[in-house]
């Protein structure tokens, strides 16, 4: 699963476009007809809100790679 096709948005850390995304699709599922594509687009949702964090860690990790490399020269 793509989640950045499922909320019809290209990938993003803007929380506010990825709420927008996720209300204006929301519209066009019913939950109790179409329950598997409701699941499918909160888990989207959930997993676009922590891109940002998740992007963070690992540029932090990759910044402190190369310091200790830098270091151990």
């Amino acid at each position: 699963m793509n989640i950045w096709n499922v909320l019809g948005i290209t990938a993003t850390e803007d929380k506010n476009e990825i709420k927008k995304a996720y209300r204006n699709k929301l519209r066009q599922i019913n939950p109790e007809d179409e329950q598997e594509k409701f699941m499918e687009l909160r888990d989207a949702y959930e997993q676009a809100l922590n891109y940002e964090q998740k992007e963070i860690e690992r540029v932090r990790k990759m910044l402190t790679k190369a310091f200790d490399e830098i270091e151990n020269s």
